[in-house]
């Protein structure tokens, strides 16, 4: 049986959508586990209406403490021999459960691709897959680095775990994060894997909501994600997979995080020395001298970067907050 997992919070506009795509799936050895995270809207009432309509349905309600909390819970309360997670506003096609079911022989992750699509049903992104098994080592490099240049392993969706592995281990969804618990969880599951399989029907939809895409900018935004980063980074390494290719890939998005918190800093309610000075500090900056070529950005912004001088982006920040102010 394969247990799926939603956690469910304010999204009454969609919440039917994603249990009915559920319920249409040809592959019928399921339960669905609704967790209703305190939801002030009509979600946690719609949640019930559904536990009438089908058995298999069951519905956890807790008081508000966020998504990774009632995962977790969702998982203590799973009787499956797989989970698989469903965001409460995304949906699936019919074949979703039954193509990840048939791919699972010898393996402990299959991963489907994925279409991100707009409010309006309009297709915004389509991230595919082929259908292959490998192992999860240094000779099938090229298979792992196209998984991460896409994005593919750092949330739960589109993804059948083995609850054993989750459960013997004590896996969870850290509720100490500011955001990225989903590539923590991911990435302390595939310590645990051996052998990856990949789907190729594009058949888990998440949608593309602007407020979920926008993010408050914090002043620990960048060390939060300077420490997903390594953490990605420790495991490439840990298990043989640091290859020239994947550091290309890994050094681009470290790049990317840099210039974005240093850049990000004007939002802020005042740009500190300090902050950008922190960035700065990673010992990793030397390194990304090597890349420095595959930055699309201005030659003093990387020649500023490299020379780690917090004191000109200082300046720069406060010249033009000054010029816009005056």
């Amino acid at each position: 049986m394969i247990s799926v997992i939603i956690p469910v919070y304010n999204v009454a506009p969609y919440i039917d959508r994603c249990v009915q795509s559920v319920l249409n799936q040809i592959y019928q050895d399921w339960e669905c586990i609704l967790v209703d995270d305190g939801s002030t809207d009509e979600s946690g009432h719609l949640c019930d209406k559904w536990t009438v309509h089908d058995s298999r349905i069951k519905v956890i309600h807790q008081v508000n403490q966020g998504v990774s909390v009632a995962r977790n819970n969702g998982i203590d309360a799973s009787l499956g021999e797989y989970i698989v997670f469903i965001d409460s506003d995304d949906w699936v096609e019919p074949n979703y459960l039954q193509d990840l079911y048939n791919n699972k022989e010898c393996c402990e992750l299959v991963v489907s691709g994925l279409v991100g699509e707009r409010e309006n049903g309009a297709d915004e992104l389509c991230t595919p897959l082929a259908t292959t098994r490998f192992l999860l080592s240094s000779e099938n490099i090229e298979d792992f680095i196209h998984l991460n240049r896409n994005a593919l392993l750092y949330g739960p969706m589109n993804k059948l775990f083995v609850a054993r592995i989750i459960k013997k281990n004590k896996i969870q969804f850290p509720v100490y994060c500011a955001y990225g618990e989903d590539l923590l969880f991911s990435f302390q599951y595939l310590e645990y894997v051996n052998k990856i399989a990949t789907v190729k029907n594009l058949s888990y939809h998440y949608i593309m909501r602007d407020q979920t895409l926008s993010r408050r900018v914090r002043e620990d935004q960048f060390d939060n994600d300077y420490k997903l980063w390594t953490t990605r980074r420790n495991f490439m390494i840990k298990r043989g997979l640091w290859s020239f290719d994947m550091q290309k890939v890994m050094y681009a998005y470290l790049w990317g995080q840099v210039y974005n918190g240093i850049f990000l800093s004007p939002q802020l309610k005042d740009v500190k020395y300090n902050y950008l000075e922190r960035i700065l500090s990673i010992p990793e900056i030397e390194e990304l001298s090597k890349y420095k070529d595959i930055v699309p950005c201005s030659t003093w912004i990387k020649y500023a970067i490299l020379n780690r001088w917090s004191w000109l982006f200082y300046l720069y920040f406060k010249t033009v907050s000054w010029n816009l102010l005056n």
